[in-house]
């Protein structure tokens, strides 16, 4: 299997005009890779049980740009602590 880099899993130049359907044959691949991304992050010395369930809720629209977290204050625009 071929991987994308990560970018163009964020690039909407190729991004279909229309929102395609749950595809339910790809939701394994996506498990593991999630359950890897932890693992990852535990290495690394993250204490945090769901530690990109609290980095997605940062950039959300009715989230100011500043936020306050656990090591301090962060400028959501910038994604850099002030």
């Amino acid at each position: 299997m071929r991987r994308a880099p990560v970018k163009s899993l964020f690039s909407r130049q190729n991004a279909p005009s229309e929102p395609r359907p749950f595809n339910s044959t790809a939701l394994p691949a996506i498990c593991r890779v999630r359950i890897r991304l932890g693992a990852a992050a535990k290495a690394l010395g993250v204490v945090l049980a769901e530690p990109f369930l609290q980095v997605a809720f940062l950039t959300l629209p009715v989230i100011p740009h500043l936020k306050i977290t656990d090591k301090g204050l962060v400028d959501v625009d910038r994604f850099d602590f002030v």
